[in-house]
């Protein structure tokens, strides 16, 4: 009983929680080649974690993540010694992700981290594929910047992230995770109230299956499937596959008119189709589209140039009905 006291006592000292930061850290470097620091660990016997300072940098040595505090539970220590992190429910504050590509390469910092949890170019050859399982993880105020500074270096932010992920898992390189009721912020424009899908992403695709979408005045419900080789996401409206369905969506163009400004206010859309093609190329088919002002719309299309500022915009109809009521 004394000992286990001890141990506790020595386990709540600053000293002691920087080493075992330090320690992991060094671990992690070692065994993947990623510099991780940790500013402190508050580890006790009852298997409870506090991570504090949690810092990922990206092979230009800024950051890729950063997490302010980590609070979890780590179900067998053991496990970790194997590349295998089994965690209870994981509370997360202050979370930032940066996910950058620098000038003059086609790889994001992010696919060039991810590359080295591969399971066929560990950096110590003898470890296993690294492991992660958390049942839920709380997310308090995430926020992702997104930037290419070989196209101008233009910012993509979500701010305020707040909600829940459940069975989140990493395996190698592939992450899956259900979210659930996470709200965000996107670029001061579109405020997210409800984000709900399973998720999945591997080097070949990111999958979102029983989707919702919700702001205070929209609703989308989809199942979307996006595809791709190793260097097409740098160029994700272009050369990133989408094919899926939208069904029983609700759409108004108060929302809509934040995106695309030309665009009324006043109505909104009802709608449910089959898509397919790339963000700049692509096809809606079996369209059945109805507004709250009366306009009818059953048919095909093809949206050329969509978010290619640079070249002019087309739209391509193949119309089986038409209504509109302009009183």
């Amino acid at each position: 009983m004394l000992f286990f006291l001890l141990l506790s006592i020595l386990l709540a000292l600053p000293a002691v929680q920087t080493f075992l930061g330090k320690k992991a850290s060094s671990y992690l470097d070692e065994s993947f080649g990623v510099h991780i620091s940790i500013e402190k660990i508050d580890l006790s016997l009852l298997g409870s974690v506090k991570f504090k300072n949690v810092q990922i940098s990206d092979h230009h040595q800024d950051t890729l993540i950063h997490v302010s505090e980590l609070k979890t539970t780590v179900m067998s220590y053991r496990n970790i010694l194997n590349n295998n992190l089994n965690f209870e429910d994981v509370d997360l504050k202050g979370a930032y992700f940066y996910m950058t590509t620098y000038k003059g390469e086609d790889e994001s910092n992010l696919m060039v981290f991810v590359e080295k949890f591969q399971n066929d170019k560990p950096v110590d050859t003898t470890s296993s594929v690294f492991r992660l399982t958390v049942p839920s993880v709380l997310i308090n105020n995430g926020n992702v910047r997104i930037r290419n500074l070989n196209s101008g270096g233009h910012l993509q932010e979500f701010r305020e992230i707040s909600g829940r992920v459940n069975e989140f898992k990493i395996e190698g390189a592939n992450v899956y995770g259900e979210l659930r009721n996470v709200s965000v912020k996107e670029n001061n424009r579109l405020d997210i109230k409800n984000l709900t899908t399973d998720f999945t992403y591997t080097h070949e695709n990111m999958l979102f299956r029983n989707t919702i979408i919700a702001t205070n005045t929209s609703e989308v419900h989809a199942d979307l499937i996006f595809s791709y080789g190793k260097k097409d996401l740098e160029d994700f409206v272009g050369k990133v596959r989408i094919a899926g369905d939208v069904m029983n969506s609700d759409l108004s163009l108060l929302d809509l008119n934040k995106l695309y400004g030309e665009l009324g206010k006043e109505d909104v859309i009802h709608f449910s189709s089959k898509i397919n093609g790339t963000l700049n190329n692509l096809f809606t088919t079996k369209l059945l589209l109805s507004s709250d002002n009366g306009t009818m719309i059953d048919g095909d299309f093809h949206f050329k140039n969509l978010f290619a500022k640079e070249n002019e915009f087309k739209i391509v109809a193949e119309m089986n009905k038409v209504a509109s009521n302009y009183d």
